[in-house]
């Protein structure tokens, strides 16, 4: 096993497999639920541009995982890329300020400058369709998104813009087409 200092954030699949950055710098692991030597999940490009992988998450298939990526001098600017279990391939995404999160019906949720935005994840595609959509949450410094059933954030366009925007507590109201959970 390798040792694990200054987490920066885990994820768990469907088969039971965590993904894990260990440490502020280097690369994404993979270790068993059931415990066992930690694998590469992801690999840091040999340039030295990227030093860091950050706080993974999965996509609903449970195989792929969205993670942050950046130079690792501190809080950076970076970029989004789709990784998969069992392959150390990654794919570019695009630009972002924070780690990003799936969203019904599929969307990224996720820091871009000083706004938190839905972007419209094309899951057969594997890339970021449009332009990111700002959900009219004004942030700065550092961000964590997380998505679930027991936050919604909906928003609705007209036009391509955002007109009204809401927040529920609850877990049963509907997703609709225009809608984003962070």
């Amino acid at each position: 096993t390798s040792s694990v200092q200054d987490v920066r954030g885990a994820a768990w699949s469907a088969d039971d497999t965590i993904v894990f950055s260990p440490s502020f710098t280097g690369p994404l692991l993979a270790v068993p639920v059931s415990g066992g030597a930690s694998r590469p999940a992801s690999q840091l490009p040999e340039s030295g541009e990227i030093g860091t992988h950050r706080f993974p998450s999965f996509l609903p298939d449970g195989q792929r995982f969205v993670y942050f990526a950046a130079a690792a001098t501190g809080t950076e600017p970076g970029s989004l890329y789709l990784g998969r279990i069992g392959t150390l391939d990654a794919r570019l995404l695009g630009p972002a300020h924070s780690s990003a999160v799936f969203a019904a019906p599929g969307y990224l949720v996720y820091a871009r400058g000083e706004s938190l935005v839905a972007h419209a994840f094309d899951s057969r595609r594997e890339e970021l369709v449009g332009d990111p959509l700002p959900i009219g949450v004004p942030i700065g410094g550092s961000l964590s998104v997380s998505a679930g059933s027991s936050c919604r954030v909906t928003f609705q366009l007209v036009d391509g813009k955002v007109t009204r925007i809401g927040y529920s507590a609850s877990s049963d109201l509907p997703m609709s087409q225009n809608s984003a959970c962070a």
